[in-house]
């Protein structure tokens, strides 16, 4: 039990330490706090420095009663071009042990998961990301809201 109190003090300061420079974040919440496969969370952003490094992340707000450790999601990234790309991803919320990843407290668990570290966007331009929930249940209750952020870093792609 300390060594993960240890860790997670660890994981706080390492965060708070590290000055973010967001490039773009948005929280969408959700109807009745349910998320269904008709409703895709859309986010749309500009990309200027098609050199520079990003950070991705999936933001997650859920109840802490939530019934499933992980969360399938399917992105749909769609280029100034044009192009479409289609990724399914099985995001981790809860531990082997059923502990939560995210930050709790009364009824609901947040967090911020890593979707991709060093990324960079080939293009300059207008950017959407659609994300679209892939559980084996049309409607799966318990998801407060959904969000996306990118974090630039000071690295440049080589």
């Amino acid at each position: 039990m300390l060594k993960k109190s240890l860790f997670a003090l660890f994981l706080s300061l390492l965060f708070l330490s590290c000055g973010n420079n967001f490039l773009y974040e948005k929280d969408i919440a959700l109807p009745e706090n349910v998320w269904r496969y008709d409703n895709a969370a859309v986010f749309s952003f500009d990309i200027e420095d098609s050199a520079a490094l990003y950070n991705l992340y999936f933001d997650l707000a859920h109840a802490v009663d939530f019934k499933t450790q992980n969360l399938y999601v399917k992105f749909y990234t769609t280029t100034p071009s044009g192009k479409i790309t289609e990724d399914l991803v099985s995001l981790e919320l809860a531990g082997k042990d059923g502990v939560w990843f995210g930050d709790c407290g009364g009824e609901k668990c947040t967090l911020s998961i890593p979707l991709q570290n060093n990324a960079y966007f080939a293009e300059t331009g207008t950017y959407e990301l659609r994300a679209e929930q892939y559980s084996r249940t049309e409607a799966l209750p318990g998801v407060y809201s959904v969000g996306f952020s990118i974090e630039k870093t000071d690295k440049k792609r080589q």
